[in-house]
């Protein structure tokens, strides 16, 4: 698909209302990612893939927030320390993700279903629960759908990255009903 695509809900990780300025992420979405993208949000995770996942973001300080991202980017630059940083940054951020089986074709239509409760998150594939865990996000979600062409690399391997992929074809997502 070359970047990200995907659907479901997400906070807001950056405010100017109310509490902290900065927020780690809380999801409970289908996400889907191509190489270059490395999200390794779970030691397990193959790190581009298409499935369901959540996130739920440890409750931090904006100044540590903001201290710690900065210090991440350029620490991860130094492979010795890259590890930690990332192993690091799993722990602060609960994670649960299941890709789709490798036959599963996102580009065909299919019916997607996403029950988020306080205490877990069940999601459905074609009426099939695929995928259910505790890992549930504890902050309020807006819903967003999103298909772009952005890349990001989290992950032991690689050093924090973010950069944009050439696209030479347009893409689209159709939701049928919401």
């Amino acid at each position: 698909m070359g970047g990200t695509f995907g659907f479901g809900w997400w906070n807001n990780p950056i405010s100017l209302t109310g509490g902290s300025v900065l927020a780690m992420p809380h999801t409970a979405w289908w996400f889907g990612a191509s190489r270059p993208n490395d999200l390794r949000f779970t030691a397990n995770a193959s790190g581009a893939d298409w499935g369901a996942g959540t996130l739920a973001g440890a409750r931090l300080p904006s100044v540590f927030m903001l201290a710690g991202a900065a210090s991440a980017v350029l620490l991860t630059r130094i492979p010795v320390l890259r590890r930690f940083i990332v192993s690091t940054a799993q722990r602060l951020l609960k994670a649960s993700q299941c890709p789709t089986p490798a036959h599963f074709d996102p580009r065909e239509w299919h019916e997607y279903t996403s029950e988020w409760q306080a205490t877990q998150v069940k999601f459905w594939l074609d009426g099939e629960l695929f995928f259910e865990t505790g890992v549930s996000p504890t902050q309020a979600l807006g819903w967003v759908a999103w298909v772009d062409n952005q890349y990001a690399v989290l992950s032991p391997q690689g050093a924090l990255q973010f950069g944009l992929v050439a696209c030479a074809y347009t893409r689209w997502m159709e939701i049928r009903v919401l």
